[in-house]
Formats: C-alpha cells, structure tokens, sequence
C-alpha cells in the first residue's frame, strides 16, 4: 500500500508540473501573444464567477441538510458550510464590482498566479468534507460525501479548463483530500473509492489538458486570422488609391455577395408560394374589374400592389446577377411611411422608432429596391449596436452643398441631394472605427458575427446613385449614417402603369386546355380565366394525374403546365415526355421563379410564363402559341 500510495503522489506530482507549465500551443509564442492568450483564459474563467459560486452555496447547504438529516451534524460541518458560504458571498461581490472597468487584452503571468491561488484556495474549502467528515461518516452522509467529491472534481475542472494550472490547482487538491479521506477509514471499500478517486482526477485532468490545447489554438488562430485581415485591410487601401475603376468594381463584387448572403437565401425558398398568392390577388382583382363588380379605383391599388410584390420578388432572386441599378425618382416620404411597420417587426419592441420627414421632401433619383435595402442594412447595424433597446429615428431632409454643414465636409459633393439619415444611440464609435467603418472586411464585431461588407455595400449603392455617404458617431452616445441621393423630378402622383383590364384580348375557340397546377388557389384562378377566354379546361393537380389524361386520349388542344408541383416527375420533366411522345400538343409552362426561364435552353425551346401573370398575359401565351403549333403544323402537312 506504501508503495501504491508513493507511486500515486509521484505521479500526481508529475502531472501537476505537466499541467501547470506552458501547454504545447503556446510554445514558441511571442510574449505579446502569450500575454493575450492568458488574458482569454482567465476572462473565460471570470465569466464562470457567479454561476461557480452558486453551485457552491447549494451544494453546501445540501450538505448541511444531508448531515443534519442523518444525525451526523456538528459545530464543525456548521462552520465550515458557512465559511464556504462566506467565501462565494465575497468573491462574487469583487467580482460584480470589477464589471464596471473593461476587461484588459494583456496580462501578466502575476494575474495568471494570482487565479490559479483563488482556485486552490476554493480547493481547499472543498476538500474540508472529504479530509475530515468522511471518514467519521456513514450512511446516507457517507454517500453524499462520495457523490459531492467526484461533483466538485468533474465540475470545477469543467469550468476552470481554459486556465488549465487552476483546474489542476483546484481538482488535484479536493482528489488528494478525498483519497486520504477515503483512505482514513480503513474501509476496504472506501481505499477503493479512493483508488477510484485518483484514477478518475487522472482522467479529468489529462481531458483538461487537451481541451485547453484546443481553446489555446482556436484563440491563436484568431488572434493569427486578424492580423492576416488587418494586412488585407492595408493591401485594399493600397488598391483603393492607386486604382478607383477597381475599387468600384470590387464594391460591386461586394454588394452583390452580400444581398446574396443577406437576402437570397431568405427569398429563394418561399418565392414560388409568395408568387402564387400574389397570381391570385391580381386574377381575381382583374376578373373583378373585368366583370363590373367594383370600381376600378379599387382594384388599381390592388392590382399595382400585386405588381409591386412581384418586381420586388424578382429583384431579389436575381440578386447574384450583374444588374444595373434602375434609376427612377422615388417619393421617400412614402417608401418611409411604407417600411416603417416592416423596421417595427424587424427590429423587436425594445428598439423605438421615430420619423421626421418634412412636407416639402424632395423626390430622390435612385433606384427604389436598393434603397430601401441599404435603410434595412443601416436598421439591422444600428439595432446590433444598441443590445438593451433604444431608439432609431428616420429623419430626411432637403440638402445643397451650398447650405449643407455635412456635404461641406464631403469631398466633391456638389449640387442638390435628398438626405435619409438613420440614427441610433447605441455604444457608438471611436473616431478610428469611424473613418475605417467603410472599408471593405473591416467589422467590430465578434469573430464569426459579421462579414464587415455592410456600410461598404450602402457607400457603393450612394456612389452609384451619384450621390454621398458620411457617418457622425460618439462614443456612448450613438451613431448617425447620412445617405445623400441626388434630387429627382417631383412628380405630384407618380403611379407605376397598370394593363387595363378591358375585353380586348384574344379570344379562344373552346379549345380543349390541360391545366396542371397543384395550387388550389391558382388553378381555380386560371381555369376561370381560360373559361372567360372562351377555352374548355380540365385540370390535374400532379404531373402523374396529367401524365394518364393525356395517354387515356382526353383530345387536348393545349398543355399549360406549372413548373414546381408534387409528385415523381416535376413540370419540366412531363413538359419533356409531351415534347417527345406526343409532339403535336402545344405548350407553355410558368413558374414563380424568374431564373427558370433562363433554365429552360438547357432543356427545349419552350413558351414560358412568369408568375404572377395577368389575364392579358395569360391570353396572349395561349393564343401566341396555339398559332404558331397550327402554323408549323400546316408546313409539315404541306411537305
């Protein structure tokens, strides 16, 4: 046993040194980063303070409770559970006190010790039980105590691994306690428990060690990746002033990667189902004027909506495409008045938002979706910005550069701008932050939490439009980014144009039309359509159900085929199969998704019609192409 127990300290020892010296990550760092690494790896264990002396406090009053329980209390176990008490009272309170100052980047190896001391001294607390309750103990107190060891052992070293000397500080002196406890009662059961004890330190220790290697490198390797993205910021500004066509179009690069980070993703999947309600809005509303039922002036505004909803979708699926900005002049006062519910249910209730938009407001000349969009991108930074709630205020206001204190300080602004400026009164920035804010890849963000491609991507969209970004930030007490949009034509009622619905359309002559749509909505929509054209319907809801109308012989004039729908084959598929087995049936197919049409070469030579289709569109695609079927067919006959 003597031999057992000197082999038991020897390693002990052994692993103490092992553990408590430099891990293999930080040999061969420079004395800068070892003293950044430190400083992670005792911030990582100050920010355990409260939760470990909680666990603390409960454990030892369950300890009291257990031993008072079981008849086995004392004016020892009661002074030492409020000692324990006592001491995560007063560490917690010099830890709540410290919150007031930042935490340093650096610290020393002295601050290191110093941590690695509070954590044997916490050791030392909890080795108390283990050293001279267990052994007297028995029963359910004994049990406890066993069970209140390997807690504390797994427990604080799960905490304390990214300092891995305090872990080990702090495990190794509560297992050296509990096996002399364990050991102290001459149970051969409980030597072992205490063999258990050491064996099972062993393992936590050795675990420890390695999870520690792999905090040190993931920091080493940030701390190594922002250096390499400070030297790409270097290299960009280089770029920047010695090429500016490149710079525009690197930002253009820029803007459409992160519209398709930002947008495309969220819009792609839900784009076909949003395609098809706008589809039955705008039917019906046109069926509605159509049939007399309600005056126009209240079906325009549906029907513009309808049409507002679709470019919009549109827009945003063809994001990752090169796509010129499309110019117009925008009543701002209106698109603010527009998004402000949409901000409202972004940005959550905490956040309030305010407007300030003059009567007089000038038209903008820009383009409306990227407007609207980089306003989005501002909100979300300055909602990021303000954690605890605060307030964002829209405000837009008429601007020259003879009148304008901003545009002054703006190199070559000149002329007659419309101002939109979000503000916030979040942390703010320092004035470095502030003139490298701009600048491609540079973000304050934590690691992971943003590609610092957004103010660059807004002072793209200004540029382009002809117009100016320029950002006023204080530290603590928010952050104002002005956008200046070059004036447009103040138009009184600028209303985007609308098909009349009238009956001059072309008319079918009740022609057999297969409708395969899986919409309930939108077929109905469509086969009310074709009816009112003249044509004669019958519908499928899978391209399966399609598939045994048309092999059954049904005399179909015309296939009108949805390209997403349920099922084994999807339309594009059946669409081929029609192509090949039966070459004679004319064919349009539609879809919500705009890149299908750019799709279909890849496939055959087909009609295609986008969703959400008007009455006259809808016309026009059956009529155009049952023509052209009847004018091919006519040569085949004729050679």
């Amino acid at each position: 046993m003597a031999s057992s127990n000197s082999f038991q300290a020897g390693a002990v020892a052994g692993l103490f040194r092992s553990i408590a010296g430099d891990t293999p990550a930080l040999k061969g760092l420079p004395e800068d980063t070892l003293a950044r690494v430190r400083a992670r790896q005792v911030y990582a264990i100050s920010r355990l303070t409260i939760p470990m002396m909680l666990a603390n406090i409960v454990n030892a009053f369950a300890l009291l409770i257990v031993m008072e329980v079981s008849g086995q209390s004392s004016m020892a176990v009661i002074l030492w559970a409020l000692s324990a008490v006592l001491f995560a009272l007063y560490t917690s309170f010099v830890w709540y006190r410290r919150q007031s100052a930042p935490f340093p980047v650096k610290i020393g190896r002295r601050t290191t010790r110093k941590a690695v001391r509070n954590a044997a001294l916490l050791g030392a607390i909890w080795v108390i039980p283990g050293l001279f309750f267990l052994p007297n103990a028995t029963g359910l107190a004994q049990s406890f105590l066993i069970a209140l060891a390997a807690g504390m052992i797994a427990g604080g070293a799960m905490a304390l691994y990214p300092l891995p000397a305090a872990a080990l500080a702090y495990s190794s002196v509560i297992s050296i306690g509990s096996f002399v406890g364990f050991s102290a009662t001459g149970s051969a059961t409980m030597i072992g428990f205490a063999m258990v004890t050491m064996a099972f330190f062993f393992i936590v220790a050795t675990t420890v060690r390695r999870h520690s290697d792999v905090f040190v490198s993931e920091f080493v390797g940030r701390l190594e990746l922002d250096k390499k993205n400070i030297l790409i910021e270097q290299l960009l500004e280089e770029v920047q002033t010695q090429a500016s066509d490149e710079r525009i179009k690197s930002e253009r690069r820029l803007a459409q990667a992160q519209k398709m980070e930002a947008i495309g993703q969220l819009t792609g999947g839900i784009a076909h189902d949003f395609n098809n309600l706008l589809a039955a809005i705008q039917g019906h509303a046109e069926l509605i004027e159509l049939e007399g039922k309600a005056d126009g002036s209240l079906t325009k505004p549906i029907l513009r909506s309808t049409k507002r909803g679709s470019d919009l979708v549109r827009e945003l699926l063809s994001i990752a495409r090169k796509q010129p900005l499309k110019s117009q002049s925008i009543d701002v006062s209106k698109m603010i008045d527009t998004m402000a519910p949409l901000l409202s249910r972004t940005l959550g209730g905490r956040i309030e938002i305010r407007q300030h938009v003059p009567v007089d407001l000038w038209h903008a000349h820009a383009d409306l979706v990227h407007l609207e969009g980089a306003i989005l991108n501002l909100a979300l930074n300055a909602r990021d910005a303000m954690p605890n709630g605060g307030s964002l205020t829209l405000e837009c206001m008429n601007s020259s550069s003879n009148a304008s204190n901003v545009l002054r300080m703006i190199d070559g602004a000149s002329g007659q701008f419309v101002c939109v400026a979000i503000r916030d009164t979040g942390h703010g920035m320092s004035e470095d932050v502030r003139r490298r804010a701009s600048q491609p890849f540079f973000t304050t963000k934590k690691f992971g939490d943003g590609s610092g491609l957004g103010l660059s991507t807004v002072e793209g969209f200004c540029g382009q439009s002809g117009g100016h970004l320029w950002i006023q930030s204080q530290e603590g007490v928010g952050t104002t980014i002005y956008m200046f949009l070059p004036r447009g034509k103040d138009v009184s009622q600028e209303e985007e144009q609308i098909p009349e619905a009238v009956d001059t359309v072309a008319q079918g002559n009740q022609e057999h039309v297969l409708v395969v749509e899986d919409d309930e909505e939108v077929r109905g929509l469509t086969t009310t359509m074709l009816h009112g054209l003249n044509y004669r319907t019958t519908w499928a809801r899978t391209a399966d159900e399609a598939l045994k109308l048309v092999q059954a012989g049904s005399g179909f004039d015309f296939a009108l085929i949805d390209v997403r729908l349920p099922g084994v084959l999807n339309g594009l598929e059946f669409a081929e199969i029609l192509r090949r087995d039966f070459d004679d049936l004319p064919i349009v197919v539609y879809s919500g998704y705009p890149e299908v049409d750019n799709g279909l070469s890849g496939h055959f030579e087909i009609p295609f019609l986008k969703k959400p289709f008007s009455r006259h569109e809808l016309a026009h695609a059956v009529s155009s192409t049952l023509k052209i079927s009847r004018r091919l067919s006519g040569r085949s006959s004729i050679e």
